[in-house]
């Protein structure tokens, strides 16, 4: 389906980049007819909104980065609550 701004030819280009950590990365490539410099930011959003509303009605989720945080058990560890 296009997208307001985005011209269907030359066809955009969605290209799968790499695995990462919690992550699939994607880069998506496409053209839009320029009048003004602000237009290529207007697109760029308006086509990540596009997919964000299309993964959220999928039921995709975006993983957040998770940490994992390690105590050393060696001496105890002092706990304050106000």
């Amino acid at each position: 389906q296009g997208e307001p701004g985005i011209l269907t030819t030359p066809e955009p280009l969605i290209l799968f980049k790499n695995f990462a950590d919690s992550t699939l990365e994607f880069e998506v490539t496409f053209s839009i007819e320029l009048n003004e410099l602000r237009d290529m930011e207007w697109a760029a959003s308006k086509l990540r909104y596009s997919i964000d509303e299309k993964f959220r009605a999928a039921g995709i989720v975006m993983a957040f980065p998770q940490r994992d945080v390690h105590l050393s058990a060696n001496t105890p560890l002092e706990v304050r609550l106000r």
